[in-house]
């Protein structure tokens, strides 16, 4: 009977989940009120690479009471360093959630704005539209009506005229 190896294959599932979750990178966001320092190694006494406003998204790469965070400036550059944990949070601070809010809000209201004025004017067009289709139909109405009569004179005229001429016929 032929003996299967199964050992290997936990062994190799369990490493490809340890390594996956490594490489997971958490989302996190500066909830601090001011910039803070993104510095070159973990403590005070290290150089301050750049400043990250509040509200910045950060990728956390390594943490603990410091935290190996991966920044990406509004410019597109990418900066690793690190970042006293406290200063640290999952979601964004409140004020930049107001302030996205305020901004949705007001791209809204002056859609909203445009919106109504282009209402606005398309009522007045269908308005002026509706006042031109009643004149036309009025005016269909009286030429038929005129027609109606128009045919009706013409076959008195050709009656009268064929009349005429077989009296002028008699008198002569």
């Amino acid at each position: 009977m032929m003996h299967i190896r199964l050992w290997p294959i936990p062994v190799v599932l369990l490493t490809m989940i340890l390594y996956s979750q490594a490489t997971w990178a958490a989302k996190t966001y500066v909830v601090e009120a001011k910039e803070i320092p993104l510095r070159s190694g973990p403590g005070t006494q290290t150089r301050t690479l750049t400043m990250l406003p509040p509200g910045s998204s950060v990728e956390i790469l390594k943490g603990s009471e410091w935290t190996r965070v991966r920044y990406v400036s509004p410019e597109g550059e990418t900066k690793d360093g690190w970042v006293f944990t406290r200063a640290l949070g999952p979601r964004p601070p409140e004020e930049t959630f107001t302030k996205e809010l305020q901004n949705e809000n007001a791209a809204l209201n002056e859609r909203l704005a445009q919106l109504e004025k282009e209402k606005t004017e398309l009522q007045q067009k269908e308005s002026r539209l509706s006042e031109q289709f009643a004149k036309l139909a009025d005016d269909h109405e009286k030429l038929k009506t005129g027609s109606t009569n128009y045919l009706a004179l013409r076959d008195e005229y050709e009656a009268t005229k064929t009349n005429l001429a077989s009296a002028q016929e008699n008198i002569e």
